[in-house]
């Protein structure tokens, strides 16, 4: 909730056209709040995992992304590893596009 509330400060103060975002997320965590705020600001998403063993497969949260988000049209691809996640986010990102990597901070971790 805080992250979202901080990206549209973010995109008032700034030229940001949309929010790309990079999203790994734990099995254990709350996974249907989680990605229901998220649809709420993203233009794009790759859903990822960092390789730990609780982390979520990209299919089901993809699946679950499906389930929530029955009305804003949202890019969704699924690329299992963060750093090919990441490159691809940067990809098809404009210059005034932000990219957000959020969710799991050992997914932040294989990025970083």
């Amino acid at each position: 909730k805080v992250l979202k509330k901080e990206l549209l400060i973010l995109k008032e103060k700034s030229n940001f056209e949309k929010f790309i975002f990079v999203v790994g997320i734990q099995k254990d965590k709350d996974i249907d709040k989680m990605l229901g705020t998220i649809s709420l600001v993203a233009s794009a998403i790759i859903f990822t995992k960092s390789g730990n063993p609780k982390a979520a497969e990209p299919l089901y949260l993809f699946k679950k992304f499906n389930q929530i988000n029955k009305n804003k049209p949202i890019r969704i691809k699924m690329i299992d590893n963060p750093k090919n996640a990441l490159a691809y986010a940067k990809k098809i990102a404009s210059k005034n596009d932000l990219i957000v990597a959020t969710g799991s901070i050992y997914m932040i971790g294989k990025i970083i």
